[in-house]
């Protein structure tokens, strides 16, 4: 331990400190925060409390993680041992209290589903007080080890008294022993804090609270009857009346099934949250990133040099280091605020040294302004400083050696002794030349440089005299010669640089110009795009094009009077109508062209409608409606809608048959009529004022909901048609029909229902709660959203949720600048949607990825597995499965019933596993759910059975099964019950002749990748990783392995010298496999990492994230362009198999299968990306755009 490090944690702050040891705040080389409790040095050597630390691990290990720090790594026998944890972000509850209602409740159940799982384990606790309870974002964690046991043994072998007097059981004062009954009597004391703030047997000395422990009961009243009689239970003085931890977690939850109650109880729990005033800081690599994000473009980038400045590589590894501040601000404009900016974060400390602080080695100095990192731990806590630094390890090694040079010479007058010379000045005149512009020398660096050159170059010319002048004549000829020939070739050739340099800087800043409209602007955004790399192909310009595939707008168009107020979309939203100033204009949004004008509308302000069949607009103004015709110009008629003289409908909306307009207005409160286009006036369908009402399908019924009753009317007469036991209008409201008229969609407790008109019952799924429902023309998409703003309501931007009728399948969400202004539109063929704001813009979104996708398999088949090449994909429907390939997938091959192959059991429903061989022409199936069904290999084509092996689940359910690249090995990973991570199987078998090779205990089971050349095969869980050698067919042990480090799984690249891993959870890590440590190159995401893969040569990384692919160049480290979709349905953390299936094309597209059976063909350069960017827009750009000569650039004419 050297004050910064353990072992390969970081340590970024001492979080406590005990009897035992301390407790630190530490990194590792993910990036991962953890707690790492150490034991006092002065303790090391005593035997008896390192077996104490070895039995808290041991205690650790056993217990499963619901609502417990789960032991993450542990160092038992180094002159420091040390034990790492999971780090709970959040303060204990001796801070938190007190809690009351749901809350208190919630806690209680947290607490007591920990103590279910350490006594499932056979461990008791026998410390259990409110410092050992934390409080983060996802509910209260038990901690603190440090003196549990194995049931069933007596005190500790000194036979000291262990434990916090306040919390320990009766019994043990009198000598008893402290097992599980003592832990729920520490529970019981705990809850009675939580609720108050106070301790339950509260003394001022030990021996009164021990006085108190054994004759006082305290008083229970303050706590909630749910609460009383199990605290009281628990507190009981007899261990044998005192519920166990199950029986109390039992009582909490009211009944659960035995497989089921810790997991309900750690669910039940993981809302709990700390008062915000005392919220966990958050890591120190958040910190960072969040003061770098505030920071503007030039101010980062002089963060990243200032920050550079403080690293120190020395024999490839790096350090912290203290800088002085002059060589920190030296030639830097604006270092100053951001020196700043970084100290105010804490992320730099500003310090004046003494003597007794040297900054380097012979450079300490009275009285000099220094600066450095606040935490080394900064080195590993943030990715982006850890990627920087894997970038430029090399020259910032060389730089640093450098700078003490430099500053050696400049603290020691300048002697030309101190100067580099010979082969050090050569090497370092070739590589200053190539620095970055954030590792540039500084003035006094560079001083120290060119007098190093001065020097040898005067060395050179005293001694390099020639002896005659004949010599020197012609020397000077040639010279002279040469020096006009190199002359006139460097100046023809810096001419061509310049050009091609202004000509790379102009694509760039059209690219960043495209990025940067890309939500005002799409359509523009797109041409910008194609135009920057019709103009040079660097990267900004092919990251833009390949952005134009994200994008999800296709469009905008603003309209251009500001100043009107009635705006109406078309049916469609292909139109948009802006009625003010005493015009009407007409617009096409596609194109931005006015197709129509006409004037004597009126001066306005209006609320507008356009009727569903595009021809008739309704304006509302001075308490009238009037009606014009778009395609005349002409009055239709007009007729008064409410006794408001001066006022206007707050809005308006045309009944789905266009017989009727529903105007809303707050006239004293809410305001509700209907009024008819064919009389001018109003009508009673909505009569009472204020009841809820929605019109059917071609106006044919009205659904009418009051109070007290709900009723099917007749418009326009309002005569009831039939009754109905639809719900009433007490605890809901109604807000769209489908389409058919036969359902309509109620909003009611938190979410919405579909409700069938016939039957009177909710049917279909139920839908996330939100104020606007729209349903698309044919009926199998809605969109959600947050509704049209009320009267003297807030206006809001709103999110926009697109899901699947059928199945309520999640397909797209994003949240809009501003509110919503008029209901949104989708096109005829449900592949556009259309939003008007209040500003005026109407906002076109292309759907067609989740409304019309392609599918490699039909939507019945789940579970598609890809084959190597990307050519074949398998699918599984129940009782059956099958192979496509070809074109789109539109080849099916056999159809394979499992029945026929006796590969099913009794069951309805069973779990299937699959795997399809890198040719595509072998399947491999296992039973989950019947282990006496065997592994089974069979011919894709014709179904024939080829071999299986028996019994090669070993654990409690099958996770992965994957073939090696060659198709010769197959491997089944099994994982443990509950979540016992470390502790699966993995099965490993031969293809060709079916036969077990090995089976492999204790391992971290998961998904599964086979090394290229065949002699690797890792597996992982959510504790780390196992790397097996299939030579020796066992796995690499934790110091040869990545062990813990990596998590999840891991995916090898082509040539098997690297592979990828999750970096967090957010992001992924580049592996050495020579080593098994991180590269130091690391890749961010939005969403939660699902896999990754690399193309064939090596250059290319996609990522998996939540609903999306990220795609990376690795030679550069540059994103290709912003995350595209992977699928049509959503990333939904409780999927089974969430990751979509990637594989790299011979064209150099990558295919992505999503876990819902859909597929694309992602273009991964932008040449292969511009015909589909161009068939997205229209139009071209203005010579004002600065595209030159590629205005149209996508040569439309």
């Amino acid at each position: 331990m050297d004050g910064e490090r353990l072992g390969r944690y970081w340590l970024a702050g001492q979080l406590g400190a005990g009897g035992q040891g301390v407790v630190y705040e530490a990194y590792d080389e993910a990036a991962n925060r953890v707690a790492v409790k150490v034991l006092h040095a002065y303790l090391s050597g005593d035997s008896a409390l390192r077996r104490r630390f070895m039995r808290e691990v041991a205690a650790a290990q056993r217990v499963a993680s619901f609502c417990t720090a789960r032991i993450v790594d542990h160092d038992l026998q180094g002159e420091r041992p040390y034990l790492v944890t999971e780090f709970v972000a959040g303060p204990s509850l001796r801070r938190a209290a007190p809690f009351v209602g749901d809350e208190l409740h919630r806690l209680a159940v947290g607490v007591a589903t920990a103590l279910a799982a350490i006594h499932q384990a056979g461990v008791v606790h026998r410390d259990l007080k409110p410092e050992n309870v934390l409080l983060g974002q996802d509910g209260p964690r038990v901690i603190d080890f440090g003196i549990a046991r194995a049931a069933g043994l007596s005190m500790t072998s000194t036979g000291e008294l262990t434990g916090t007097p306040m919390y320990m059981a009766p019994e043990v004062f009198a000598g008893g022993r402290a097992d599980a009954s003592a832990d729920v009597f520490a529970w019981g004391a705990l809850v009675y804090f939580a609720a108050t703030g106070r301790n339950a047997f509260e003394a001022p000395t030990t021996v009164a609270v021990i006085h108190r422990l054994l004759n006082h009961d305290p008083d229970l009243a303050v706590l909630p009857p749910g609460l009383r009689g199990l605290v009281a239970a628990a507190l009981s003085k007899d261990p044998a009346a005192r519920p166990s931890a199950h029986e109390l977690l039992t009582g909490l939850l009211g009944g659960a099934s035995q497989g089921s109650l810790m997991a309900e109880g750690a669910q039940a729990a993981a809302s709990v949250r700390p008062p915000n005033a005392l919220a966990g800081e958050p890591a120190l690599g958040m910190l960072a990133e969040q003061t770098y994000a505030a920071l503007q473009a030039p101010a980062r980038e002089q963060a990243k040099r200032l920050l550079l400045r403080l690293v120190d590589v020395r024999d490839g590894q790096e350090g912290a280091r203290r800088a002085r501040l002059e060589e920190l601000t030296d030639g830097a404009a604006g270092s100053a605020y951001v020196l700043g900016e970084l100290e105010n974060a804490r992320l730099i400390v500003r310090e004046r040294t003494t003597g007794d602080v040297p900054l380097e080695e012979g450079a300490a100095e009275d009285g000099v302004d220094t600066v450095s990192l606040a935490k080394p731990a900064l080195l590993r806590a943030w990715p982006r400083l850890q990627e920087w630094v894997g970038a430029d390890r090399e020259a910032l090694a060389r730089h640093r050696r450098l700078g003490e040079a430099a500053r050696h010479w400049a603290e020691h007058g300048r002697n030309p002794d101190d100067l580099l010379r010979g082969t050090a000045l050569r090497e370092a005149l070739s590589w200053t030349p190539t620095l970055p512009s954030h590792l540039a020398l500084n003035s006094s660096e560079t001083e120290f440089l060119a007098a190093a050159k001065a020097e040898a170059d005067a060395r050179r010319r005293r001694g390099g005299l020639l002896t005659t002048g004949v010599a020197v004549l012609l020397v000077a000829a040639l010279v002279a010669g040469v020096i006009a020939w190199q002359q006139t070739r460097a100046s023809q050739a810096s001419t061509s640089q310049l050009a091609d340099k202004q000509t790379q800087e102009r694509a760039r800043l059209l690219a960043l110009q495209a990025d940067a409209i890309r939500g005002d602007d799409p359509a523009r955004a797109m041409l910008l795009s194609v135009a920057a790399y019709r103009i040079a192909r660097v990267p900004e310009s092919e990251a833009a094009v390949l952005s134009s595939l994200a994008q999800p707008q296709r469009l905008v168009f603003k309209d251009p009077n500001l100043n009107n107020t009635g705006r109406a979309l078309s049916q469609d939203g292909s139109l948009l109508v802006s009625a003010g100033g005493d015009k009407v204009h007409v617009y096409d949004v596609a194109t931005g062209r006015q197709t129509r004008t006409f004037g004597g509308v009126g001066k306005g302000p209006f609320t507008a409608a356009l009727s569903p069949d595009g021809d008739t607009l309704a304006l509302g103004s001075d308490g009238r409606i009037r009606l014009w015709s778009l395609k005349r110009g002409k009055l239709i008629g007009e007729g008064k809608a409410m006794d408001a003289t001066g006022r206007y409908p707050q809005s308006l909306r045309f009944s789905p048959g266009g017989g009727y307009l529903e105007a809303t207005a707050n006239l004293g409160g809410p305001w509700l009529g209907f009024w008819s286009t064919r009389t001018r006036a109003l009508v009673p369908i909505g009569e009472p004022s204020g009841a809820d009402v929605e019109v059917g399908p071609g106006d044919e019924m009205a659904l009418v909901s009051t109070g007290g009753r709900t009723e099917l009317r007749t418009p326009p007469s309002g005569g009831t048609a039939r009754p109905t036991s639809l719900p009433d209008g007490y605890g809901g409201q109604y807000a769209a029909f489908t389409p058919d008229g036969k359902r309509v969609a109620r909003i009611e407790d938190g979410r919405i229902r579909l409700w069938d008109l016939a039957s009177a019952k909710p049917v279909g799924p139920e839908l996330p709660l939100a104020g606007g429902v729209e349903f698309s023309a044919d009926g199998r998409f809605v969109l959600l959203y947050e509704g049209l703003p009320e009267y003297g309501t807030v206006r809001r931007p709103s999110e926009v949720v697109l899901l699947r009728v059928a199945d309520g399948a999640r397909l797209m969400s994003f949240t809009t600048t501003a509110a919503i202004a008029e209901r949104p539109r989708f096109s005829a063929d449900d592949r556009r949607l259309t939003l008007l704001d209040d500003a005026g813009q109407a906002t076109v979104y292309d759907l067609g990825r989740y409304t019309a996708p392609a599918r490699a398999v039909p939507e019945k088949y789940s579970g598609p597995q890809l084959s190597a090449d990307g050519r074949t994909v398998l699918g599984l429907d129940g009782r059956r499965i099958a192979t496509w390939s070809g074109a789109g997938f539109a080849q099916q091959g056999k159809v394979l019933s499992l029945s026929a192959l006796h590969l099913l059991g009794g069951e309805d429903k069973e779990e299937l596993m699959t795997a399809l061989s890198p040719d595509g022409r072998t399947v491999a199936v296992a039973n989950n759910t019947d282990r006496g069904v065997p592994l089974t290999l069979l011919d894709a084509a014709t179904g024939r059975k080829l071999g299986s092996i028996a019994d090669a689940i070993g654990y409690d359910f099958g996770h992965t099964l994957s073939f090696s690249p060659d198709g010769r090995l197959l491997a089944l990973s099994s994982t443990a019950p509950n979540d016992y991570y470390g502790q699966g199987s993995l099965f490993i078998a031969e293809a060709g002749e079916p036969r077990k090779v090995t089976m492999l205990s204790n391992i971290h089971a998961g998904p599964l990748s086979f090394s290229p050349d065949g002699r690797y095969l890792t597996t992982g869980d959510a504790w780390g990783v196992d790397v097996i050698d299939l030579k020796t067919r066992k796995p690499l042990t934790g110091a040869q392995g990545p062990g813990t480090m990596a998590t999840s799984w891991m995916v090898f690249d082509p040539t098997g010298r690297r592979a990828v891993a999750p970096y967090g959870s957010r992001g992924v890590a580049l592996w050495d496999t020579a080593t098994w440590k991180p590269t130091g190159q690391f890749f961010r995401v939005e969403g939660d990492v699902l896999t990754a893969r690399f193309s064939p040569d090596g250059r290319t990384l996609a990522i998996a994230h939540d609903s999306r692919v990220t795609v990376v160049d690795l030679t550069t480290g540059r994103q290709r362009g912003e995350p595209r979709p992977a699928a049509a349905v959503q990333y939904d953390p409780a999927l089974a198999d969430p990751a979509p299936r990637l594989a790299f094309l011979p064209s150099g597209d990558l295919r992505v299968v999503g876990h819902d059976g859909t597929f694309d063909d992602l273009p991964l350069t932008a040449e292969r990306a511009l015909a589909k960017v161009c068939a997205r827009t229209s139009g071209s750009l203005s010579p004002q755009d600065g595209a030159e000569p590629f205005t149209d650039p996508c040569g439309r004419g």
